[in-house]
């Protein structure tokens, strides 16, 4: 494990020296870490934490001049493809997205580093905690068609991966299992575990949740929800976390603005526990018009099973008809070009 860690601490053992010293540097390293966080913690000052929290924000956030050209290339086409024509991104623009992206990516951070700084966490050994979190930060979106997540670089500008707590307390514990020698059952983990990478191990549990609550929640019926245009965006962002839903409303920043905008509508399946949690379904007004649909299938298209509940939905709104017609002429005409 100590070998791992060292690989994230390449600024403190970047000189030659054998394994023994390396781990007394670390375990150095980590007693410092957890020494500064426990008095910064303890003292129960909200610009104490803030201020800690800055640290990782200029560590690990995205920098403004790092966000590629892509980006903003990216946001180009997808405004094409919505039929509003080809957009000059301007300077200004460029400020306004980048700072949104900056908040969303610092927002999503949050929510590991509260879970790992609050007593929900304490029973993890602390070594495990630091692992687990920069195993993290490598981790970039997920993607749905490969199921595996992709990697994590300076220039990524997706949120930091949502916090499933349950694959992360699998992850943490079967990997302390493995530190004490215990045998699993499970043979594919066992050569997972062997890699001591947070990442794969993490992805392989990820994956076998999200299988079984598949199974459980394969159905149509649900609820829908609806999220009142110039109310607080939180609750929307809470009911969408570590539900893998891919949507850039799961971030607090875009979030608000969407709500700023317009209403937004969620379609809720059951979970595990019978209650209606699932999002399966979002429909994003702009003003008293529809401004776009998106499902949780790959690329955000809508599941098979959800086309029914859709076109349900859809008798309810006066544009209906027009904004399938926009959208039908929006694929053509992306087609066609």
């Amino acid at each position: 494990l100590y070998d791992e860690i060292v690989k994230d601490i390449v600024t403190v053992v970047n000189e030659p020296k054998d394994r023994d010293e390396k781990i007394k540097i670390v375990k150095n390293y980590l007693s410092r870490i957890k020494n500064m966080e426990t008095r910064v913690l303890s003292s129960g000052r909200d610009n104490d934490i803030n201020l800690l929290k800055s640290f990782y924000y200029n560590k690990y956030i995205i920098k403004k001049e790092d966000i590629p050209d892509s980006y903003y290339d990216m946001q180009a086409q997808i405004a094409f493809e919505r039929g509003y024509g080809k957009i000059n991104i301007t300077d200004t623009m460029k400020e306004e997205m980048a700072a949104t992206l900056i908040q969303d990516q610092k927002k999503s951070l949050d929510i590991w580093l509260d879970y790992f700084f609050s007593e929900d966490s304490k029973f993890y050994p602390y070594e495990l905690k630091f692992w687990a979190f920069q195993g993290m930060l490598k981790m970039g979106a997920y993607d749905k068609k490969k199921e595996e997540f992709t990697r994590r670089g300076k220039t990524t500008t997706s949120t930091f991966i949502e916090l499933n707590h349950e694959a992360l307390a699998l992850t943490i514990n079967q990997m302390n299992d493995y530190l004490k020698g215990k045998k699993l059952e499970d043979n594919d983990l066992d050569k997972i575990l062997s890699s001591e990478r947070f990442s794969k191990i993490y992805n392989y549990n990820y994956n076998k949740l999200l299988h079984l609550k598949k199974d459980e929640t394969n159905s149509n019926e649900g609820i829908w929800v609806k999220y009142n245009q110039g109310t607080d965006h939180m609750p929307l962002v809470k009911s969408l976390e570590g539900r893998g839903t891919g949507w850039c409303t799961a971030g607090e920043e875009t979030a608000r603005q969407q709500l700023e905008n317009g209403d937004f509508y969620v379609y809720y399946t059951k979970d595990e526990n019978g209650e209606y949690k699932i999002p399966r379904i979002a429909i994003r007004m702009e003003g008293s018009s529809i401004g776009e649909i998106r499902g949780v299938a790959s690329h955000q298209n809508l599941e098979p099973e959800m086309e029914e509940v859709v076109e349900e939905k859809l008798k309810e709104f006066p544009d209906r008809d027009k904004y399938k017609k926009k959208v039908h002429d929006m694929k053509l005409m992306t087609y066609i070009y």
